[in-house]
C-alpha cells in the first residue's frame, strides 16, 4: 500500500523536491541505467494522511535504483532547525519502514537490501555547529547514510559517489 499511495498521490514528473521558500533539491540528469522517482511535497499531499503520517513528515521522498542498489532517500529542507529536520526524517522513516515491513512480509530480504538515506538541505549561508551529530543520530536510527548539506544537487549522494570518494581518500591516507 505505501508505494501505491505514493504513486497515486505524490509522484512528480519533475526531478526535484521542493521545500519552503521554493528551496529545491534536484537531480539534473539521470543516467541510462538509473531510475529516480520523486515524491514531492509529501508534507502537503494526501499521501501524508493516507500513510498515517500524523506528525510533521519530511518534504519528499526519492526512490532511486541503478544496477547495484535500490535506495529510498528522505529529504527535508531547513534554514536553521536541524533538530526538527532530524525528527521529521525519523518519524517518516519509522512509519514507512513499518508499513513496508508489514506489506513485504513475504519478501523481507528485498526490504532489508534497501539502502535508506536521509538528506537535509540547509539553505542558510553556513552550516550550524552540530551537523555531524545530526548525521550520526540519523545513521543510528536506521539510515545507512545521512547528510546535512547546502548542495541542491542530490545526484552524487543518491549515487553514493560521495561515500565512495571519502572511503577511497581514507584508504589512500592510511595506506590500505
Amino acid at each position: 500500500m505505501p508505494f501505491s499511495v505514493l504513486l497515486l498521490t505524490g509522484v512528480s514528473s519533475k526531478r526535484h523536491i521542493t521545500g519552503a521558500k521554493n528551496s529545491r533539491v534536484s537531480m539534473p540528469s539521470i543516467l541510462s541505467d538509473e531510475v529516480a522517482l520523486f515524491f514531492d511535497k509529501l508534507d502537503e499531499s494526501p499521501a501524508r494522511s493516507v500513510l498515517g503520517l500524523t506528525e510533521k513528515c519530511c518534504d519528499g521522498i526519492i526512490f532511486y535504483a541503478n544496477e547495484n542498489q535500490k535506495a529510498i532517500c528522505l529529504v527535508e529542507m531547513k534554514n536553521a532547525n536541524l533538530g526538527l529536520a532530524k525528527e521529521q526524517l525519523m518519524q517518516t522513516y519509522d512509519r514507512l519502514h513499518s508499513l513496508l515491513k508489514k506489506e513485504c512480509s513475504s519478501c523481507s530480504n528485498y526490504l532489508e537490501s534497501i539502502f535508506w538515506q536521509a538528506y537535509i538541505y540547509h539553505s542558510g549561508s553556513s552550516l550550524p555547529g552540530g551537523y555531524r551529530n545530526t548525521e550520526n543520530d540519523l545513521k543510528g536510527h536506521g539510515f545507512k547514510e545521512a547528510w546535512v548539506r547546502s548542495d541542491p544537487d542530490i545526484s552524487q549522494y543518491l549515487r553514493m559517489q560521495v561515500g565512495a570518494t571519502l572511503r577511497n581518500q581514507r584508504s589512500r591516507k592510511h595506506g590500505h
